[in-house]
């Protein structure tokens, strides 16, 4: 019952920054999945955890954040599970 999310989206122009899914209403909201940690290829892992791509990571919440977007991390298995859902239904007014 949630509105489908912008996936992909580019909330910085002039930036490569993307949102794995993000909505501009009823408020500015990003999701992130953070499944990198996680990857199998070790390749993969260093992606997403060397110091390089924390300080990154941090760019882009704190630029989000002050674009007005409320920016949220999550698992990829609590979004393929569900388990996020009452966090989004509450945020996005759907609650009930």
């Amino acid at each position: 019952g949630l509105p489908q999310p912008i996936r992909e989206f580019v909330f910085l122009l002039g930036r490569k920054f993307r949102a794995a899914y993000a909505w501009l209403e009823p408020r500015k909201l990003i999701i992130e999945r953070e499944g990198g940690l996680f990857a199998k290829s070790e390749r993969a892992k260093m992606a997403h955890s060397s110091p390089t791509a924390i300080r990154r990571d941090m760019e882009r919440s704190n630029l989000a954040q002050l674009a007005g977007f409320l920016y949220l991390r999550f698992l990829p298995e609590q979004l393929d599970s569900g388990a996020c859902l009452p966090e989004l239904r509450i945020l996005l007014g759907k609650v009930g």
